[in-house]
């Protein structure tokens, strides 16, 4: 669907239920307030469904339902940032108890509108991100619902329901089956015959289980489902709950606390291990070291920073590591020592001895033995692996292991002949992005949107109580809500710029002035559990937008549409640059910043590069652990092709090669742009304005999903924003 075409969705959240496993702390406390790190259970899916732009809920209550109103009220801000509107259908009020499932969103569907999310008050899934994007599919598939599914726990083995090759839930006994995770989608029609005979709004107080209803539905092919595979816990006993809320293992005390440790992480690591070793012949061998640490000045360090390809192999953040990984898939892990009196001053180590069991490695060792024992390692092998051109001194050091095999060839050793540069597969592997990747690159979208409209608003705000506006000052913004939403650090330094600053493509926030009637150009975004996103909006400083502001803020809005709709599977990653580059260059001579009797028409324009003037870069990157993340984009499968061009600016011959054929899972950005600088022939009126709108985009066998639009980017939009 277009952007345009959105569809509003309330949200219920389950909260009636009496929590019989849980007692004795459900006799005087509400199953849903119970805390999970910190704050009551159930507010974690509030939170994440505000968070998604749903802020409109119903909370349906029984058990000491007056707790959990006068808790949070009809308009609670939650964590001081996220407000909601709340509505309460009081089940032990108007009928003495719960109505069950069925019958409690029966009684609350005037309350609903159509369609409508529900998710439970009791279930933990702290990286499920709500979007407007999932409910624009379900409406346009055209289901009653949409489920998602869990791998199955150990409390049910044998699971809920199965998932069709096609993405439908299955109403069989047979077969794998999953667990549902009480987090749905659903159409009005679901609830009524011939699948449900409870009048609306349930005036008989009737109680219903769900999954009756929803596997009639399922024989009609009308429920529609997927898999997720993130974090997700039934709080369903005290012990559950004991786990959820005990302190983190040694391995988490690192300072990283995106160290990824549980069980299913450790699968995702050995599957990208294993696929990363089907690649490296039957002798080969791989080495991966991790990123060094680097000198701030004199006996301070800068933060450290893992390597991406370490990273995305291992999941362990500590520094001074490196993993050698076999062609049979042997993973071996060279790490720093337990020290105690060290770890006193710098921090837990995982050590040697933890380290396998921790992250699912073979063996490991102490990374002082890593010259004595890579030789032997090396010995026999037909050819080693590492990355070229990524580690100041590797190749040097890779060099003495080889020279120290061949010192033992007299004893019938064999030395390596070969050596690979490991970036290729590993790049192509990091590429398409799985499914845990873009969940954790949705929470950090989502975080960064939030601390854009921060930004915002307190521009606005700083204005109209007549302060002096600094561009730190907005930049201080972006990092406090990054810190604030759990990311570890900034994914690259951010841009603020004020008024002409914006014209500047890599400025950086410092002390100039944001002036009232003058735009900001902000380019930031958070790095989350190792993943980048990456957004750029431009705002009125004192949030109304001029007439000439306008004009061109709407060209760039109109270009990113287009190259929103360019960007689908089967197309090429050239595909949305040219469509924003179209659009731009026709909206250039609209408004006359281009003069048509001097550059002529469209196609004019777009041939000489006539643009180029107002317009200088792509239109978009790869994102993922890297800002500009890693990937070819050329079409591996047509290198050959080769055609030749004359660049009508520099005069230079350019080789083109067929750009990369997009895949359902890639990541890129979108960030058109037009910058203004005072030049003859250029209208007044544009002079030293710089606009980029830049959205992170995860492609899609139809389209494209807009991950970050939790920051406005239509212009009246922004403006209301502003004002509030």
């Amino acid at each position: 669907m277009s952007r345009d075409a959105t569809v509003a969705a309330k949200a219920m959240v389950l909260a009636a239920g009496r929590g019989e496993r849980m007692r004795p702390l459900t006799d005087v406390i509400p199953k849903p307030l119970l805390e999970v790190r910190g704050k009551p259970l159930m507010q974690w899916p509030m939170e994440a469904l505000a968070a998604g732009g749903f802020s409109e809920l119903v909370l349906n209550t029984a058990w000491l339902g007056d707790r959990i109103s006068s808790h949070f009220g009809p308009k609670p801000l939650l964590d001081g940032q996220v407000a909601l509107s709340i509505s309460y259908s009081d089940e032990a009020r108007d009928f003495g108890g719960a109505l069950e499932t069925a019958g409690g969103i029966v009684r609350a569907l005037p309350l609903l509108g159509d369609p409508f999310w529900v998710a439970a008050g009791d279930v933990f899934a702290p990286g499920f991100v709500f979007t407007q994007a999932a409910v624009e599919r379900f409406v346009a598939g055209g289901k009653l619902a949409h489920l998602w599914l869990v791998p199955n726990p150990a409390h049910n083995p044998k699971g809920d329901f199965g998932l069709s090759a096609e993405g439908l839930a299955l109403n069989t006994p047979d077969g794998p089956r999953h667990t549902f995770s009480t987090i749905g989608l659903y159409r009005a029609a679901l609830f009524a015959p011939p699948y449900c005979a409870i009048p609306c709004g349930n005036p008989g107080g009737i109680k219903a289980p769900l999954a009756p209803i929803l596997r009639a539905a399922m024989d009609n092919g009308l429920v529609s489902a997927e898999l997720y595979t993130g974090p997700w816990t039934d709080v369903g006993t005290p012990e559950r709950l004991a786990e959820l809320n005990r302190p983190s293992q040694p391995a988490r005390l690192t300072g990283s606390l995106h160290a990824m440790t549980t069980t299913d992480t450790k699968k995702i690591y050995a599957e990208r291990r294993a696929r990363l070793a089907s690649q490296l012949g039957k002798d080969g061998i791989a080495i991966i070291p991790t990123a060094p640490e680097r000198q701030r000045n004199r006996d301070s360090d800068f933060l450290f920073r893992h390597d991406s390809y370490f990273y995305y192999l291992t999941g362990f953040t500590e520094p001074n590591a490196w993993l050698v990984l076999g062609g049979d898939g042997r993973a071996t892990l060279f790490c720093a020592p337990k020290d105690l009196e060290r770890e006193i001053w710098d921090g837990y180590r995982l050590g040697p001895d933890a380290a396998p069991d921790a992250l699912g490695l073979d063996e490991a060792f102490s990374v002082t033995e890593l010259d004595a024992k890579l030789p032997k390692l090396l010995e026999n092998r037909s050819v080693v692996w590492y990355p070229f051109a990524t580690h100041k001194g590797l190749e040097t050091r890779v060099d003495g292991w080889l020279q120290s095999v061949r010192a033992r060839v007299r004893y019938g050793a064999l030395c390596p002949e070969e050596q690979r540069d490991l970036c290729g597969p590993l790049d192509e592997m990091r590429l398409v992005k799985d499914a845990h990747e873009q969940d954790i690159m949705r929470r950090a979208a989502q975080i960064s949107a939030r601390a854009h409209i921060r930004a915002m608003q307190l521009s606005a705000r700083m204005l109209r109580e007549g302060k002096d506006v600094r561009e730190y000052h907005l930049d201080a913004e972006l990092l406090h809500e990054f810190r604030l939403g759990g990311s570890q650090y900034p994914a690259y330094g951010s841009i603020v710029a004020a008024g002409a600053n914006a014209c500047v493509l890599h400025y950086r926030a410092d002390a100039a002035p944001v002036r009232d009637g003058e735009l900001v150009l902000i380019d930031a975004g958070c790095e989350l559990d190792g993943y980048a996103s990456d957004i750029t909006r431009t705002f009125p400083a004192n949030g109304r937008f001029t007439g000439p502001q306008r004009a061109l803020y709407d060209l760039v809005l109109a270009s990113q549409d287009a190259s929103a709709a360019a960007t689908k599977a089967g197309n090429r990653f050239n595909d949305p640059h040219d469509a924003a580059v179209r659009v731009l260059a026709q909206g250039m001579l609209d408004l006359g910043l281009l003069d048509a009797n001097k550059v002529g028409g469209l196609d004019d324009v777009i041939d000489s590069r006539a643009y180029f003037q107002f317009y200088m870069h792509r239109t978009g990157h790869w994102l993922g652990m890297d800002v500009h993340d890693c990937g070819s984009y050329v079409e591996p499968t047509q290198v050959g092709e080769v055609s030749e061009r004359k660049d009508p600016l520099s005069n230079e011959l350019i080789k083109n090669r067929p750009s990369r054929i997009l895949q359902p899972g890639m990541v890129l950005t979108l960030e058109p742009g037009i910058y203004v600088r005072p030049a003859d022939g250029v209208p007044e009126q544009f002079h030293n304005i710089g606009i980029r709108t830049e959205d992170d985009a995860i492609v899609t066998a139809t389209g494209c999903e807009l991950i970050s639009r939790g920051v406005p980017v239509k212009a009246d939009e922004i403006e209301a924003l502003m004002r509030a």
